[in-house]
C-alpha cells in the first residue's frame, strides 16, 4: 500500500527560448472533499495559465525575490561576520591588557585624607573580622 502524499506537481521544461511545456499532476488521499480536490487542480491550471500568459511579470517577480533572497542572505553573513570580528577584537584588547599587567605587581590601597578623618571622627563604623553580622 502507497501512502498518498497530498502533492501538487507542476514541471516547466525550456524548448528553446521562446517556449516553455507545463506538464502538472497531482497526488491526493482519495478522502479529500471533491471541492477540495477541484481547489487543487485550479490551482495548477491557474498557475499554467499565469505562466503562459504573463511570462515577463513572472521572471520580474521571480528575480525581486530571487534578489531580495540574496540580499538578506548577504545581510546574515554580514552580521555574523561583525559579530565574530568584534568578539575576536574584544578577545585580543583583553588579552593585550593582561599582558600589561605584572602578575607581580601589588595594588596598594593608599585612603584619602576625608576617609581618615571620618575614621577619627567615628563616622565610620569599624567591622571585626572574627565576626560577622
Amino acid at each position: 500500500m502507497t501512502d498518498q502524499i497530498n502533492k501538487l506537481v507542476m514541471q516547466l521544461k525550456v524548448l528553446d527560448k521562446e517556449q516553455i511545456s507545463i506538464v502538472f499532476g497531482y497526488d491526493l488521499d482519495e478522502g479529500l472533499e471533491e471541492e477540495d480536490i477541484a481547489a487543487c487542480t485550479f490551482i495548477l491550471h491557474g498557475l499554467a495559465a499565469i505562466l503562459r500568459e504573463q511570462q515577463s511579470y513572472v521572471m520580474d517577480r521571480g528575480q525581486h525575490e530571487f534578489e531580495s533572497q540574496i540580499t538578506e542572505m548577504l545581510r546574515e553573513q554580514q552580521s555574523y561576520v561583525m559579530d565574530r570580528g568584534q568578539h575576536e577584537f574584544e578577545s585580543q584588547i583583553t588579552e593585550m591588557i593582561f599582558e600589561e599587567i605584572d602578575e607581580d605587581e601589588e595594588i596598594i590601597f593608599e585612603p584619602d585624607e576625608e576617609l581618615l578623618q571620618a575614621i577619627k571622627d567615628s563616622k565610620v563604623v569599624p567591622f571585626k573580622k572574627t565576626k560577622l553580622h
